[in-house]
């Protein structure tokens, strides 16, 4: 073989070498870096667990404050041991994810979106060309043949003097019959 195809084939060979290997390289970098991201989410997670506990016993302790439950003295001691501990946990939230920065960051986002949301259901309103009617009352309404009673299609039994629908309903047709017929010449047509 000639010296110029040898090495073309060492460098094609180092190439696909590196293509190879650098998945593995960058994924154990990236490995690094997710595990002290979760490290920072889990102990953001705990200290906002332990702010909203401490929050909640505040409440709890003004209740019982309230309810004459504890003393001028107590609540006092209390009221400032929780407050203490609040505020060192909201201080180091703050220190873990940067202050409060990233609340206005949440807080421009969610206006945004809330923007977009309204903007779209107003046009929706407007597009619409007519409201829907609902379906006329007459067609999902039955007549009780022996009290006269509106009753819905699907009933069984009309709610004011109980006779079940079928008896009304055959009553009803039984009616339409003698009332469609006519007679001509002695003889009955029926229509």
């Amino acid at each position: 073989m000639t010296p110029i195809l040898v090495l073309i084939a060492i460098v094609f060979t180092l190439v696909m070498l590196y293509q190879t290997v650098r998945p593995f390289l960058r994924s154990q970098q990236e490995r690094v870096r997710f595990e002290v991201l979760d490290d920072d989410l889990r102990r953001v997670g705990e200290l906002a667990a332990r702010k909203a506990g401490l929050l909640e016993s505040l409440r709890e302790l003004e209740f019982d404050y309230s309810t004459g439950k504890l003393t001028d003295e107590d609540f006092a001691a209390a009221k400032s041991r929780y407050e203490r501990a609040a505020l060192k946990t909201m201080r180091a939230l703050d220190e873990l994810h940067g202050g409060r920065g990233w609340e206005a960051v949440v807080d421009k986002e969610l206006s945004k979106h809330i923007t977009v949301a309204r903007q779209q259901e107003q046009t929706a309103q407007h597009q619409e060309v007519a409201p829907k009617q609902p379906a006329p009352l007459a067609e999902a309404l039955i007549e009780c043949h022996e009290c006269g009673k509106e009753l819905e299609a699907d009933a069984r039994f009309c709610s004011k003097c109980g006779t079940t629908v079928e008896q009304a309903s055959t009553a009803d047709s039984d009616e339409r019959k003698n009332s469609s017929t006519l007679s001509n010449s002695g003889s009955e047509v029926t229509i």
